[in-house]
């Protein structure tokens, strides 16, 4: 008995049409540049900060008890000039005399380095002093209103 060995050659496979793969890719990958580029994380009105005007402003209607920053080493509480070094205990005691008052506020101008701002906020947090920052609108400045 011979063997025999047959070879038998199968037809090459054609393709039918053309490959959408790569187009199919280009056009998610051009759509992922669109939206990267066309969106945006934060909100457009999160984008329109005015900075508070603290140049001119009705004293008369600005809450109390008031601490206006005026310059890294000048402050006054209520329009009395305190000094920088005991700010804490110098609030303290204008604090206690008025009736359940716990919290300052304080107005610092636009042009204030931010680091100035944190320092005196922080200094008051640690005696256990709340803040809050007094703001002016440009309008409300301009026409006399309410800050």
């Amino acid at each position: 008995m011979s063997r025999r060995s047959v070879s038998v050659s199968l037809p090459r496979r054609r393709r039918d049409g053309p490959d959408f793969a790569l187009p199919m890719i280009n056009v998610i990958f051009l759509m992922m540049l669109y939206f990267l580029v066309a969106g945006t994380i934060t909100q457009r009105d999160e984008l329109a900060i005015v900075p508070p005007l603290t140049q001119s402003y009705p004293p008369e209607r600005l809450p109390r008890p008031l601490l206006v920053i005026v310059d890294t080493q000048t402050v006054l509480i209520d329009g009395r000039p305190l000094e920088r070094g005991n700010l804490a205990a110098g609030i303290q005691t204008g604090l206690n005399g008025a009736p359940g008052s716990q919290t300052v506020n304080i107005l610092a101008p636009r042009s204030m380095a931010a680091d100035t701002l944190l320092d005196v906020a922080a200094e008051l947090g640690a005696a256990g002093i709340g803040v809050r920052i007094v703001s002016l609108d440009e309008r409300s400045a301009a026409a006399g209103g309410a800050p």
